[in-house]
C-alpha cells in the first residue's frame, strides 16, 4: 500500500542520511560497478527537495497543482544531468514540482504525460492510502486525461495500423518459406444462408456500390524500405462468382466445400483483398464474403453484409434501411498512432505487470509440435440448449455476472484441470468499438487481450468466477493498448513453435444483434492458435472450436467440448466446490481408466499359500540367494 511504501521510503532515507558524509566517489570505487558510458553511475533519476534558489513559478493551491516541465539547459545547471531530475519545493501547504529531462532520449509530450499521471497518482494514493499500489497505479492510469487527438494529415492515409504491421510481418516471413503462398489462416469469412435464389445482376450492383464506396476494401499493403504501407487502389468492378455443388451436401459437407473457396490465398500487395461468392447447394444458397484480416475484422464483415443487403433490396425498388454512417479507418489508425506516441506508456504498465513471465499453457497434443509454428484448420461444434442453457442464464443473473464470463470461467477451470497450472493464460478478442465514431467503422478495429487467471485446483468455482471477472474487466479497461505493443512491452521469450503470449483464444459474439441473418459459422481467419473457441450467444449457445489439426485430432477436440459442458454442468450444480473436484469424465471414460489403463492385475494360484509358494520357488531354484543381511547371504 501507499502507507507501506511511505514507511519504507522514510526508513531507507533516514538510514542513508546517517551515512551522508561517506564520499560518493569512494562508494563507487568500493562497489566496483561495471561502467556503462550511456548511463550515469549508480542511478539515472535524481529527486531533490529545494528552496528558493530554484525558481518554481506559480501560485500554490494546497496540493501539487503547479508542475513544470523543461529540458536540461534552459535555466540552470546546479546538478549533474541525469535522465530525469525531480525538484520539489514546499511553501507551507503548497508544493511545486519541476521535472527536468534529457531531451536526447525523451519527447516533451512523454514527460508532460508523466507529470499529468504523477499528479493523478498522488491524489489517488492520498484518497486511498491503504489500497495496494497496483490498484492505485492502475486506477490512476485510467483517470489520467489523454492528450487531444491531433487532426490526421494526408501522409497518415498510408500508415499501416499496428494490427496490419503484424500481419504484414507474418506474411513476409511465412510466404515462400513455410507455405508456397501467403498463409490462408488470415482469410476471414462470413457465410450467410439464403433460402431464395439470388438475383445475380442486382447482387453484382450492390457489391460494386459497396466496394467502390469503401476505400478500405480497395486497399493493399505494400513494402517500401522494409516497412508496410497501406495504399488505396482505384474503383473497379468486383465479380460475384457463382459455384454449384455436384449434389446437395450435408451441413458438414457444405462447410468443407466452402472452405476450398475461402482458403484460396490472397496476395496482400495486389487487389482485391476481398471476394464475394454464391454457392448453390441444390436446396439452398450460401453467400460468402471472404476478406483478408488485414482489412477487416468479424464485425466489419457483418457491417458489409448489412450494407450489401440494403443496396440489394434498394435495386429492386424495395424500401430499405439506410446504412449507418461510418468513419474512415485511416482516422482510426492516425488516432492509434498518436495514442501510442503520447499516452499509452502509462497504460502499458498494466500489461507488463500482468504478463511478464506469464507461463505457457502446455496442453497434451496428439502429434508432435513443429519447431516453427505451422497450421492446418480443424473444427468441432456443439450446441448448449434446453435446461443447461436456462441454468446458465439463471446462474449469471443470480451472481450478477454475464453468460460469457460464466462460460469463460468454466473454460479456464477446464484448462487448469488439463494442465495443473495455477496461472491460466488465455486470449480473447475485444470488439473495441465503444469510442465515438468506431461502432460502424469498416476495418480491423478489434483488439486481442491477454488474460491471466491465477487460481488453483482448491479454488471454488465462485472464486474462479470472481478472479476471471476482475481480470477481464481490467483488461477491457486497458484495451486501448494495441496487442502488438503489449507484445513489444512484455517482450516474452522467443519461441517460434508458439504464438505470442497465448496459444488459446476464447471470444464471444452476441448473435441477437444479427437477428434475421442465418450464419453458417466456421470460426476461421483469426490466426493459427492451438485452440480458438467462439461462443455464439443467442437463446441457445453455439460453441465453435477451431483448432490446429497439425497438433490435435478431431476425437480429442470433440472430447474437450464434452468435458467442457460436463464441467460447466457440475460447476452450476455446486459452485462452492473446488474446481479440482468437479467431475467432467463420462462413465465410459471412467471405465476405461479403471479397467483398461489400470492393467496392474496379475494372475496367481488362488488356492496356494505363501509357504507353499516359497517352497516351490526353493525347489525350482535351490542355488539362488534368498536373503541378504550385510555381508551374510543365505
Amino acid at each position: 500500500s501507499y502507507l507501506d511504501l511511505l514507511h519504507s521510503v522514510k526508513d531507507t532515507t533516514l538510514q542513508a542520511y546517517e551515512h551522508q558524509l561517506y564520499p560518493f566517489d569512494e562508494l563507487i570505487e568500493t562497489l566496483r560497478l561495471k561502467r556503462d558510458m550511456s548511463r550515469s553511475t549508480l542511478f539515472d533519476v535524481m529527486v531533490l527537495q529545494v528552496n528558493t534558489d530554484v525558481q518554481l513559478s506559480g501560485e500554490g493551491t494546497g496540493s501539487l497543482e503547479n508542475v513544470q516541465v523543461r529540458p536540461y539547459g534552459e535555466r540552470f545547471n546546479t546538478v549533474s544531468k541525469y535522465d530525469l531530475t525531480f525538484y520539489f519545493r514546499e511553501d507551507g501547504d503548497d508544493i511545486s514540482m519541476l521535472i527536468e529531462y534529457n531531451s536526447d532520449i525523451f519527447h516533451a509530450a512523454t514527460i508532460e504525460g508523466l507529470a499529468a499521471y504523477f499528479k493523478v497518482l498522488l491524489r489517488q494514493m492520498l484518497l486511498a492510502p491503504v489500497k495496494s499500489l497496483d490498484e492505485n497505479i492502475c486506477h490512476s492510469i485510467l483517470l489520467t486525461p489523454a492528450p487531444p487527438v491531433r487532426p490526421a494529415t494526408p501522409a497518415d492515409s498510408m500508415i499501416a495500423s499496428a494490427h496490419q504491421k503484424r500481419l504484414w510481418f507474418i506474411d513476409q516471413f511465412e510466404k515462400n518459406y513455410l507455405y508456397p503462398h501467403s498463409p490462408v489462416y488470415h482469410n476471414l469469412p462470413l457465410l450467410v444462408r439464403w433460402n431464395e435464389q439470388p438475383d445475380i445482376d442486382r447482387l453484382q450492383q450492390a457489391v460494386d456500390d459497396v466496394y467502390n464506396d469503401t476505400d478500405l476494401l480497395r486497399s493493399v499493403v505494400v513494402t517500401e524500405n522494409n516497412e508496410p504501407l497501406s495504399l488505396i487502389t482505384g474503383a473497379d468492378s468486383l465479380i460475384v462468382r457463382t459455384h454449384h455443388t455436384p449434389t446437395p451436401l450435408s451441413e458438414t459437407g457444405l462447410a468443407a466445400w466452402c472452405r476450398q473457396i475461402i482458403e484460396a490465398p490472397f496476395d496482400i500487395d495486389q487487389p482485391p483483398l476481398i471476394r464475394f461468392d454464391i454457392v448453390d447447394n441444390g436446396n439452398g444458397y450460401i453467400f460468402i464474403i471472404t476478406a483478408h484480416h488485414l482489412i477487416a475484422d468479424r464485425k466489419t464483415l457483418r457491417l458489409l453484409y448489412e450494407n450489401i443487403w440494403s443496396r440489394y433490396a434498394a435495386h429492386s425498388g424495395a424500401a430499405c434501411a439506410t446504412p449507418a454512417e461510418t468513419g474512415l479507418y485511416t482516422d482510426y489508425v492516425s488516432r492509434q498512432r498518436q495514442m501510442m506516441e503520447d499516452s499509452l506508456a502509462a497504460a502499458s504498465f498494466y500489461w507488463k505487470r500482468k504478463m511478464v513471465n506469464a507461463p505457457v499453457l502446455v496442453l497434451d497434443t496428439d502429434f508432435p509440435r513443429e519447431h516453427i509454428h505451422v497450421y492446418s484448420y480443424g473444427c468441432e461444434q456443439t450446441l448448449i440448449s434446453g435446461e443447461l442453457s436456462e441454468r446458465i442464464n439463471t446462474f449469471a443473473a443470480k451472481y450478477g455476472s454475464t453468460r460469457f464470463l460464466l462460460l469463460l470461467s468454466a473454460f479456464s477451470a477446464l484448462m487448469q484441470r488439463y494442465t495443473e497450472s495455477e496461472s491460466v493464460v488465455l486470449g480473447t478478442l475485444y470488439e473495441n468499438r465503444s469510442l465515438p465514431g468506431l461502432k460502424h467503422i469498416n476495418g480491423p478495429v478489434a483488439n486481442l487481450l491477454a488474460l491471466k487467471h491465477d487460481f488453483s485446483a482448491k479454488s471454488s468455482f465462485l472464486e474462479v468466477l470472481t478472479e476471471v471477472t476482475a481480470d477481464y474487466t481490467q483488461s477491457v479497461a486497458f484495451s486501448a493498448v494495441p496487442f502488438e505493443q503489449v507484445v513489444l512491452d512484455v517482450n516474452p521469450g522467443k519461441d517460434m513453435s508458439r504464438t505470442a503470449l497465448f496459444d488459446v483464444l476464447v471470444h464471444y459474439e452476441d448473435m441477437t444483434e444479427d437477428a434475421g441473418i442465418d450464419i453458417l459459422e466456421l470460426n476461421m481467419g483469426l490466426g493459427k492458435y492451438d485452440l480458438n473457441l467462439l461462443i455464439s450467444l443467442e437463446d441457445n449457445i453455439l460453441l465453435t472450436l477451431s483448432y490446429n489439426a497439425r497438433y490435435f485430432s478431431a476425437q480429442r477436440m470433440g472430447q474437450l467440448l464434452k468435458h467442457y459442458t460436463a464441467l460447466l454442468d457440475a460447476a452450476l450444480s455446486a459452485p462452492e466446490t473446488a474446481v479440482g473436484k468437479l467431475d467432467y469424465l463420462s462413465s465410459t471414460e471412467k471405465d476405461y481408466l479403471r479397467h483398461v489403463l489400470d492393467n496392474s492385475a496379475v494372475s496367481y494360484p488362488a488356492t496356494a499359500t505363501v509357504t507353499s509358494l516359497f517352497e516351490s520357488q526353493v525347489a525350482a531354484t535351490p542355488d539362488n540367494i534368498a536373503v541378504v543381511c550385510g555381508d551374510t547371504r543365505l
